[in-house]
């Protein structure tokens, strides 16, 4: 009946190990006589402890006899309270390995923040230092490009306002041709008037202001229409003067743009700051710096001062 009840037992709590989880199952026995121990002898009782997914402990409650089951049992113990304490010994072990273990991983753990720290401040500086070496050249570039811009706005102003200047000029003088021309014309005929007969001196004068009146109007003409073709070149030459200027602002105004992208200002709004020592010269590394020193942090909004106690 013994056998079959250990046999029946051993068989549930491996077919339940999956729910259970067992680490170890103890055989114990509360003692008795050495007749008693026949059937601890049994092949059916050896075989289901050997097929056991989990550790076998025995306490059948001898000292002096040994039995099948202790041979094939992962460990034996004299009694079941000898069982008891080499369960409570390896949970001791258990747990001195595993805190031994987590100490290990604690320190490593932190090794390996501490190197992450170390290169994230790394990469911090030089992001710093390359976002500050760049937005250097970009404005450099941009006042270059600036005096470039306003050269050739001048060099392609420049042909326009000499045009100008030789029309006027030109205009000028064809006005200045034309109205003394005219005079020597209006001279000519009124020397010729007066020489005429008194007789026709009344007639003379009729056909002399009706003469100055054509000539009047033609030099009037004449006039107008130097004047449109000059304000016609003049409105030709302002067009062209506003299509240069207009892209000379569009470059400008691209180039401030880029400007203000690559402005330190923004970068210390997305939460970079710049630290300086009391030389008032940016901090890279913890050599920069020593115990005592102040130093002046400087963020997107405000400087913070501080002191330095200890670097490392």
């Amino acid at each position: 009946m013994v056998e079959r009840a250990v046999c029946r037992a051993l068989e549930v709590l491996a077919l339940k190990q999956a729910e259970l989880r067992l680490d170890a199952v103890c055989i114990v026995r509360g003692g008795g006589s050495s007749t008693d121990l026949g059937c601890w002898n049994s092949y059916e009782i050896c075989a289901a402890i050997a097929g056991m997914p989990v550790p076998v402990i025995t306490g059948i409650g001898h000292e002096r006899d040994r039995v099948a089951a202790d041979e094939v049992a992962h460990a034996t113990a004299p009694t079941p309270t000898a069982a008891a304490e080499l369960l409570c010994a390896l949970a001791r072990s258990a747990d001195s390995d595993l805190r031994e273990i987590a100490d290990q991983m604690a320190a490593l753990a932190s090794q390996i923040l501490a190197g992450a720290a170390h290169a994230i401040a790394a990469a911090q500086q030089e992001a710093i230092s390359l976002t500050t070496n760049r937005a250097s050249k970009e404005s450099k570039l941009v006042g270059s490009m600036r005096g470039q811009c306003a050269a050739d706005a001048r060099r392609s102003l420049a042909p326009h306002a000499d045009s100008v200047c030789r029309l006027h000029e030109a205009l000028m003088q064809d006005v200045g041709r034309a109205l003394r021309g005219e005079l020597r014309t209006i001279v000519q005929m009124r020397s010729a008037v007066a020489t005429s007969a008194v007789q026709e001196t009344r007639q003379a004068g009729s056909e002399l202001e009706e003469m100055t009146g054509e000539f009047t109007a033609i030099v009037r003409r004449n006039l107008f229409r130097q004047v449109a073709d000059h304000n016609d070149k003049t409105t030709v030459l302002a067009t062209l003067a506003d299509r240069v200027i207009g892209r000379s602002r569009k470059v400008l105004g691209h180039l401030l743009e880029l400007t203000l992208a690559y402005d330190p200002v923004h970068v210390l709004r997305r939460g970079f700051s710049i630290t300086r020592n009391g030389n008032g010269k940016a901090v890279k590394s913890a050599a920069d710096v020593a115990p005592g020193e102040t130093i002046i942090t400087r963020l997107a909004s405000g400087q913070i001062a501080s002191t330095i106690t200890r670097t490392s």
